[in-house]
């Protein structure tokens, strides 16, 4: 991805992007789309790694009913073990950029996100 560029990670079932005028991450996940700054993503990320683990240690499908609320609204969706999987997978890989972010920050400083090539 490109690191002037909004996107953090992405898969075939949505993206997570940082908003370049304040800093939030927008979660895009098939029909959900949140907004959430670090803190409140990384419960999100703890959140669905925990349904993933229980959707897997268990034989039986779960169906998870998640509904977020916001000032702007809110969303809702059923999802089955593959969907918690992939969403998983989706914040799992934005979480890793994130973390890359701030050990490139801590060594280099900001001035790295705009080096040119």
């Amino acid at each position: 991805m490109d690191v002037d560029g909004p996107y953090l990670y992405a898969t075939k079932q949505g993206y997570v992007l940082r908003c370049a005028c304040c800093g939030r991450l927008e979660v895009c996940f098939r029909n959900l789309l949140l907004s959430a700054n670090e803190e409140q993503f990384c419960s999100l990320q703890e959140i669905v790694s925990r349904m993933c683990q229980v959707s897997g240690a268990h034989p039986c499908p779960h169906l998870w009913n998640v509904a977020c609320v916001s000032g702007a609204g809110s969303s809702k969706a059923l999802l089955d073990a593959g969907d918690v999987r992939e969403m998983d997978e989706l914040l799992k890989g934005a979480s890793a950029i994130i973390e890359l972010e701030a050990m490139l920050d801590a060594t280099l400083g900001p001035a790295w996100r705009h080096a040119q090539s």
